[in-house]
């Protein structure tokens, strides 16, 4: 059964649904844990919040309060809409996409980053309702009109995104995003650890992919007669141009002699 968090009961949008989430089968977090999520302070038992926001970067009250704020602005303002679209769990690569942006020490846009840092799904800024979405700085025309930004500009994340030393010409490096998120604890310490770890064994998959790839290709030029493959860095060259790969020839002749 998916997870509802009620925002407004008064409202037709005041029941934001997280469809993937089901609270009976999410596991209690260990002593560990619930002693890291209260700060060092040993607590018996916890609510089903907490056991949720222990496997969500973003505290899900928050991301249905901002999700619950752009939907009645988009009805109000006469746009059509999937109920609850902003919401990551509620689509099939969402979360996992949110969660690739913040590894590998990305360059992120202002929006991306914002949406990241509230848990909502980035990539809905494909979307026509966010495609001119300003938020990386505050105008008087934002006060003095009814416009969607106002939304972001009311909260904290927007407000320290904008002032981090870190942004530059509208863009903050992922590395930079978290650690200005655990600076003012915007994300769950415990579900950040558990997406960085995952993503690191996925990313040493990926190169173990290519290197054996690097190799494979190798063994196969040594019988090449051509005459820009008789030398090891022309055939280091032919790898990078094959595979497509970024890394440099000397990286690729590093890879093939601890490969042999």
């Amino acid at each position: 059964m998916a997870f509802e968090y009620v925002v407004d009961r008064e409202s037709e949008f005041g029941i934001v649904t997280f469809r993937s989430i089901d609270i009976d089968k999410i596991h209690k977090p260990s002593k560990k844990a619930i002693f890291d999520a209260f700060n060092g302070i040993n607590v018996s038992s916890i609510d089903e919040i907490t056991s949720i926001n222990n496997h969500r970067l973003v505290d899900i009250r928050k991301t249905a309060m901002i999700v619950f704020r752009i939907e009645l602005w988009l009805h109000n303002n006469g746009f059509k809409f999937g109920k609850d679209f902003l919401v990551p769990e509620n689509s099939k690569h969402s979360v996992s996409t949110n969660n690739t942006l913040l590894t590998n020490n990305k360059l992120l846009s202002f929006n991306e980053s914002l949406f990241l840092l509230l848990g909502i799904d980035v990539l809905m800024l494909a979307l026509p309702y966010f495609s001119e979405l300003e938020c990386s700085k505050y105008n008087k025309n934002h006060a003095l009109k009814n416009n969607l930004e106002n939304i972001f500009f009311s909260t904290a994340e927007c407000k320290e995104l904008q002032r981090s030393l870190s942004l530059k010409n509208g863009y903050i490096s992922s590395s930079n995003l978290i650690q200005l998120a655990k600076d003012y604890n915007f994300f769950n310490n415990h579900s950040l650890r558990i997406v960085l770890s995952d993503k690191k064994v996925a990313s040493n998959r990926e190169k173990e992919k290519r290197n054996k790839q690097i190799f494979t290709l190798w063994m196969e030029l040594q019988e090449s007669n051509l005459d820009s493959l008789q030398t090891n860095e022309g055939k280091y060259n032919h790898i990078k141009i094959k595979l497509k790969l970024l890394i440099t020839p000397s990286m690729i002749g590093k890879i093939i002699r601890k490969s042999q």
